[in-house]
């Protein structure tokens, strides 16, 4: 059993989403005021990333049937891309390396940055960065850019979710992702014309 604290506080809300399927151990309680209560002493991890790899797999077929896995990449993008619309948290590392490796380019290229401010992580980031690539859609662009730093699986499977693959997927205009770590490869970066 791998406890929660080996993985942080932070985690605890995602295993405890709706439709989510933990594997815990607890011990129950009984008050004579309050009634029974139900600690969680340890959680199994191992059995929500496994669930978390079956939806992966589920959005990857869904978008694979709709015509959207590689619909993206169809998209002509420029041979220097210059005016971007950056999504992301703004104050994370992510966000500040990929701003500073722009405003500091050996080339000396010119950037056009348009900040758009989403979460990225917790149960309103699928809903908030669906809304920031819209309103990117919207703008004279010659890519948009989706950034989030490394993490765990859990934190890091909002892009995993099916919805963001498909905004991606149906996006007028290439999406280029950073997301998590070298290695890590979710589906908003199989969906996005190029990713990391």
């Amino acid at each position: 059993m791998r406890l929660m604290a080996q993985h942080g506080r932070d985690t605890v809300p995602e295993l405890l989403k709706r439709g989510v399927q933990s594997v815990f151990e607890a011990s129950v309680h009984f008050h004579p005021v309050y009634g029974l209560s139900l600690n969680i002493e340890g959680i199994d991890l191992s059995a929500t990333l496994g669930e978390m790899e079956q939806r992966k797999r589920e959005a990857l077929k869904q978008l694979t049937r709709e015509g959207l896995i590689g619909a993206n990449q169809a998209l002509d993008l420029a041979p220097v891309v210059q005016r971007i619309a950056l999504i992301g948290s703004p104050g994370t590392a992510g966000w500040s390396d990929f701003t500073r490796h722009l405003l500091d380019n050996e080339a000396g290229f010119a950037f056009q940055i348009h900040e758009i401010h989403s979460q990225v992580q917790g149960p309103s980031a699928v809903s908030s960065l669906v809304k920031a690539i819209a309103l990117a859609a919207d703008l004279p662009l010659d890519a948009i850019c989706i950034i989030r730093g490394g993490g765990s699986p859990i934190d890091l499977d909002v892009f995993n979710q099916y919805e963001l693959g498909k905004a991606i997927g149906q996006c007028p205009k290439p999406v280029l992702t950073g997301i998590g770590h070298e290695t890590d490869l979710h589906v908003a970066d199989i969906c996005a014309h190029l990713n990391k």
